[in-house]
């Protein structure tokens, strides 16, 4: 059995589609663990009054981070600023120079930011809103890479086959880096 090529590079923009999402997805699992958590609970609500009382007992987490909840936003929205706006001039830089080196070096420079964010974030709060920018701006071209090299290169009767195999990565993605984001 022969493997063609363009199916060789389906799954492999899969997994790069899945690396995408693990790259955006888990800072939104780490972040609580990053500023730490209060978790407060009426003891009146769930047990009865007269043996304990209107007590409230609160748990506190302590994280590395003392940002507030507008940081955490803007730390976890800064990526999307990137992203949205980096779509077309992505497109545009794929057409140009080619899909496949694109699309691979977007997402090689990707994996360098994502290992280096957490010495960004202990740096500074403003250093890892530019590299959660910098991270949106390399994973924009990832779409319309993948979906501008099919419009080039799959034959007519396996556009839909070829694209779905790419696409498939973001569902697994998530659903991986949920599995696993929590251990």
């Amino acid at each position: 059995m022969k493997i063609l090529c363009r199916y060789v590079l389906a799954w492999m923009g899969a997994l790069g589609i899945m690396n995408v999402y693990f790259c955006r997805i888990n800072l939104s699992v780490a972040m609580v663990a990053m500023v730490g958590v209060t978790k407060q609970s009426n003891l009146s609500a769930s047990h009865c009054p007269d043996r304990f009382g209107s007590e409230e007992v609160s748990l506190v987490l302590d994280g590395e981070f003392d940002w507030s909840k507008k940081l955490q936003g803007l730390v976890m929205g800064s990526y999307y600023w990137g992203y949205a706006a980096c779509q077309i001039p992505g497109a545009w830089l794929a057409a140009t120079i080619g899909f496949r080196k694109t699309f691979g070096f977007s997402m090689l420079f990707a994996s360098f930011l994502t290992i280096l964010f957490p010495l960004a974030a202990k740096t500074s709060v403003y250093l890892a809103l530019v590299a959660r920018i910098l991270l949106g701006i390399f994973h924009a071209v990832a779409f319309p890479a993948m979906t501008g090299s099919w419009g080039a290169w799959a034959p007519p009767l396996e556009k839909t086959q070829l694209n779905g195999i790419y696409v498939s990565g973001a569902s697994i993605g998530t659903l991986v880096i949920f599995t696993l984001a929590g251990y």
